[in-house]
């Protein structure tokens, strides 16, 4: 067994350490975040004509998947607390599309500004979620409409529950943390119960599975770009340790032979999707378009 991490991961290590945001549009985005994207975009029906609000944008691929759809950048904005996020957002996406930094507790835009609000992957990582939703509401126009997707559990997303095992197996404290925070909200009733207290009808919870296809070393070279404490965590692990973390981690996703073999692994997103109904009674708050 060769000792240490892949080339591939000890690149990743020198090259986005201070970019954790760049590491995920560049890795992580394409291979497990823009197909969930894609969907939440078509189970909305999203199309030329519709304006949209991209609640916590993060680097944009929801808002490049709907430019996909037909959305004219123009007709697009995209809002999220992270500043760096943006600014890898405003390097991927036309500048046609409004970018801007704020919360998704307190919107900055108008009443009834947007046909449709999609919300990916974000909403599990807010604290006061029922008043995001709320938010999100308030800037819908009457009868628009609402997605959101969250990750389902941890169970049911086999690359990143290998990747816990491998973590275990070397007794990094990653192993409880690893794709935590990422999975907060994965009860669909949960999902569906901050929808309708929003005063979202027609609301509905669709588990969505896709077969994403990726070889180990590439998953574990995205969740080391992702975050510096990644970085120093599997930096902390002795060279037998590493290749026993990658061992495992080929073990736990079969029928993988080695770290490079791509191979298919299954997630699972929960899209909730709602409607703002024709006549509602609320009490306005202006802001700024």
């Amino acid at each position: 067994m060769a000792r240490g991490l892949p080339a591939q991961v000890e690149a990743v290590l020198a090259e986005y350490r201070g970019r954790e945001w760049d590491g995920f549009e560049d890795l992580t985005v394409p291979a497990l975040v823009a197909p969930f994207a894609a969907a939440l975009v078509e189970s909305v029906g999203l199309g030329p004509g519709d304006r949209l609000l991209d609640a916590g944008c993060g680097t944009g691929a929801v808002v490049r998947g709907a430019i996909h759809a037909g959305v004219d950048p123009g007709d697009i904005h995209g809002v999220d607390i992270e500043g760096d996020a943006l600014a890898v957002a405003r390097h991927h996406c036309p500048a046609a599309v409004r970018l801007r930094l704020g919360s998704l507790t307190d919107l900055p835009y108008s009443d009834a500004t947007f046909d449709v609000v999609a919300c990916h992957q974000t909403l599990q990582h807010v604290d006061q979620r029922q008043l995001a939703v709320a938010e999100m509401a308030r800037v819908l126009i009457p009868g628009g409409r609402l997605a959101v997707g969250c990750w389902g559990p941890v169970r049911d997303q086999v690359p990143f529950r290998a990747l816990r095992a491998a973590l275990a197996q070397v007794g990094s404290p990653m192993a409880t943390t690893c794709f935590g925070a990422a999975s907060s909200l994965s009860d669909t009733g949960d999902l569906h119960d901050l929808l309708t207290g929003a005063g979202f009808a027609d609301v509905s919870v669709s588990p969505i599975e896709l077969a994403l296809r990726d070889s180990p070393a590439s998953l574990l070279a995205a969740y080391a770009a992702q975050s510096e404490l990644v970085q120093d965590g599997l930096r902390a692990l002795t060279p037998d340790q590493q290749a026993t973390l990658v061992e495992t981690l080929c073990a736990e996703m079969p029928p993988c032979a080695g770290p490079d073999e791509v191979i298919t692994m299954h997630m699972v997103s929960n899209i909730a999707v709602g409607q703002v109904p024709a006549q509602r009674a609320r009490r306005p708050r202006r802001r700024s378009p």
